[in-house]
């Protein structure tokens, strides 16, 4: 597994617009050699800002033929600003033409309960069984990512999807691939800006035991770092 590190960004917009360039990239490089490519995608500022940047580069390509799926969830309700893939439905998917089979949206309250939601939804990526080729993941001040905090007691659906019942930061009730299910990926992209992140990121880098520390590609494990993440980084 190679790990790669950008870190010369200014700032959030800057990553985002990199990262963005570079995806399109390489799912038009994966759309030549796989007929289906699989992306999850994830929310947060410089998530949601590589979505917007992203629209205008893969207008053109064979949308068909990627499935998109969200790293995380707020399990809130279904058409709250607060979900992850209404904010990406508004910074990208409405600038698509996609098909709705492709997209994977993780269930809401209105599904029911939280527990019977995450059991019937990791039914279906049972079923599903995606071989997710690129993870897009962002990663907060304590080191978690998509919603896999530290010190966390979520319970697991099989191998592929937890229920965090008690999320330290709001809404508390999320959804979230598991560690097992991102692990499974070819490529796992951090994007990752702000002073805020510089501890958790050196820690990161120094092997501790933080979330994102526990997430890696199986062939590429890739770092988008603004200056100010980054500054903690001697090497």
């Amino acid at each position: 597994m190679t790990t790669t590190v950008l870190r010369d960004h200014q700032n959030a917009d800057a990553v985002a617009k990199t990262a963005a360039k570079d995806l399109a990239s390489r799912l038009e490089q994966l759309l030549q050699e796989k007929p289906t490519v699989h992306l999850v995608v994830t929310g947060g500022t410089v998530g949601i800002k590589t979505l917007e940047q992203l629209g205008p580069l893969i207008a053109e390509m064979d949308l068909s033929r990627i499935q998109i799926w969200w790293g995380d969830e707020r399990f809130v309700q279904r058409e709250s600003a607060d979900r992850n893939f209404i904010q990406a439905r508004e910074a990208l998917l409405s600038k698509l033409t996609i098909p709705q089979a492709n997209l994977h949206e993780m269930p809401s309250v209105e599904d029911g309960n939280l527990f019977v939601a995450c059991q019937e939804f990791a039914d279906s990526v049972a079923v599903a069984a995606p071989e997710f080729d690129i993870v897009l993941l962002g990663m907060g001040p304590d080191g978690h990512v998509a919603s896999l905090f530290p010190n966390s007691d979520a319970r697991e659906f099989g191998s592929w999807i937890v229920a965090e019942a008690n999320s330290p930061k709001p809404p508390a009730e999320r959804i979230s691939f598991s560690f097992k299910a991102l692990n499974t990926a070819d490529e796992v992209w951090f994007l990752v800006a702000g002073a805020d992140k510089s501890a958790a990121v050196t820690e990161v880098f120094a092997r501790g035991d933080l979330p994102a520390a526990l997430v890696s590609g199986t062939t590429l494990t890739k770092w988008y770092l603004d200056e100010a993440a980054a500054s903690g980084l001697t090497s």
